[in-house]
């Protein structure tokens, strides 16, 4: 049985299969788990509060509470949405961490399930309305990309910025379930496509990594357990397959290393938050 491997790990940074979070007495639920831009940091949020963790002298600190969504504008600025009311509406703030104060940048926002910033653009998205775009210099200036995502969800941009992957339901069923179609839309020649090499049961969590290469499913095929696969994208390879030491509900690609860190849930002793090596002959 292949495990995920161990390897040389930045500077600071813990190294594969790593438990850098561990459950307090109250059983925490983490909902949320990003690296900073440089990463030397992450955030999650615990039971709405947002808190960030430096990785270095692994010191946590908690930012703000009643937060939903959050995603690291560079890394000395987030950009969070507050809930007002739980379910329409909220704020969006930055929070600046070199000065520890934060602001509300636009008020009475639409309640969103995805949030994203690239080049100084927000991007929010609802299941509902697709996948809005704002400016950070120009509170006013929200606008909706022509993508079909009324009929997607759990949109996630690249790291570059050019392309969006969602999931869409399709027509074919496992046990009763609709199976999960991966899309993706391409924001300049305004082109959606699906990757025919990937369809599974249940995807719980997926990532890109850094350089926009490959993707990351903590997924699940038909009849079997959860796993963890690795896409190139373009390749007509089915994707690798490693077993996950967790049961992961987020996680995001390390912008420094090949490293994924993850959020686990339903776990005896409590819920995690982990780090794991992704093995380099996976990625030529």
């Amino acid at each position: 049985m292949l495990l995920l491997l161990l390897g040389c790990s930045p500077e600071g940074v813990p190294s594969s299969d790593t438990a850098i979070i561990r459950p307090d007495w109250k059983g925490s639920h983490f909902s949320q788990v990003k690296w900073s831009p440089d990463g030397k940091q992450i955030s999650y949020i615990k039971d709405n509060e947002l808190w960030v963790k430096n990785l270095s002298s692994g010191k946590n600190r908690e930012l703000l509470s009643d937060i939903t969504k959050f995603a690291w504008i560079d890394s000395k600025k987030i950009l969070y949405f507050m809930s007002d009311d739980k379910v329409v509406r909220g704020n969006l703030g930055i929070f600046d961490l070199e000065k520890e104060q934060s602001s509300i940048f636009s008020k009475s926002v639409q309640w969103s399930n995805t949030l994203a910033v690239h080049d100084q653009i927000a991007y929010l998205g609802t299941d509902e309305h697709g996948v809005g775009t704002q400016r950070l210099t120009e509170p006013k200036s929200l606008n909706e990309l022509e993508i079909p995502l009324s009929t997607g969800r759990k949109f996630m941009l690249s790291p570059r910025g050019d392309r969006i992957l969602f999931l869409e339901s399709s027509t074919k069923k496992s046990r009763g379930i609709l199976m999960d179609n991966v899309m993706l839309y391409d924001i300049a020649t305004r082109k959606v496509e699906r990757i025919e090499h990937l369809q599974f049961e249940v995807i719980y969590s997926y990532c890109w990594s850094s350089d926009g290469k490959f993707l990351a499913f903590a997924a699940q095929l038909p009849g079997d357990t959860q796993n963890l696969f690795i896409y190139k994208i373009g390749s007509d390879k089915e994707p690798a397959m490693l077993p996950l030491p967790d049961n992961a509900s987020y996680m995001d690609w390390s912008p420094i290393s090949n490293q994924i860190i993850l959020a686990t849930v339903g776990q005896p002793s409590g819920n995690e938050i982990r780090i794991i090596n992704i093995p380099n002959e996976l990625l030529q």
